[in-house]
């Protein structure tokens, strides 16, 4: 599906904000999201600039309360009490200068090396980077580990950053997995593979589905309710 994305502002007097637009064919609702502390709409590529308009002023209230809300909640890498996770542990943050960019992150610390001066940005990106470095090296081997013992393969797994999901299995059993599970303790990461290893046999989340998962992970709702504490770092 064909996605035309434009970017607007809307001030009506009362509320302003700028709004990203993701106009879509065979869309049949509007949505409201906010993604990266900006407004994105969704509408179908029939809905004329006036319903569109009408519709964001209705909703405008709301739009500015979720940014206020968003902006409160935002986590500041570059303030002196920022920490970070790495497998399962919160380490506060280090930053030095040097002569390239760079990230040593381990359970004692996570130390930025950085060129220019310090911005959450600029941090925030060398945080992702690391978690996408050795989130293969470290998660693979657990893919392998627990398809061994399921006797459920995965075609292929790949990583990529996600913000609201820690995994995902496709139709042809492709496992989508977080770079960001390089966050969570072992226990954690093992609940997610094998989550996603069960989609492989259901594709839903039925009683069959829950009893096959916890046939492997007795304690699956602990850790589902574990895992609550690290959405919010989802940056």
């Amino acid at each position: 599906m064909k996605v035309e994305i434009t970017h607007h502002r809307f001030d009506d007097g009362a509320h302003a904000f700028d709004y990203i637009l993701h106009r879509k064919p065979r869309l049949k609702h509007r949505y409201i999201r906010i993604r990266d502390g900006q407004p994105v709409i969704s509408a179908s590529t029939r809905t004329s600039a006036k319903t569109l308009e009408a519709f964001i002023a209705e909703h405008a209230t709301w739009i500015i309360r979720q940014l206020k809300n968003t902006a409160d909640k935002r986590i500041d890498l570059t303030q002196p009490d920022a920490t970070v996770y790495w497998r399962g542990t919160r380490v506060p943050i280090v930053i030095q200068s040097g002569t390239r960019m760079d990230l040593a992150l381990t359970h004692n610390a996570a130390t930025f090396t950085l060129i220019t001066p310090p911005t959450h940005a600029t941090l925030l990106t060398l945080l992702h980077a690391h978690y996408k470095t050795h989130a293969p090296s470290h998660i693979l081997p657990r893919v392998d580990h627990w398809a061994a013992i399921m006797n459920l393969h995965p075609t292929h797994v790949g990583f990529r950053r996600a913000r609201t999901r820690w995994g995902s299995c496709s139709a042809r059993n492709r496992l989508s997995l977080n770079t960001h599970l390089m966050m969570l303790p072992d226990d954690l990461i093992d609940y997610v593979v094998v989550h996603e290893l069960a989609h492989i046999r259901h594709k839903n989340h039925s009683k069959d589905f829950w009893n096959l998962v916890e046939t492997y992970v007795s304690d699956w709702r602990q850790r589902r309710k574990s895992m609550r504490h690290y959405e919010k770092y989802l940056h």
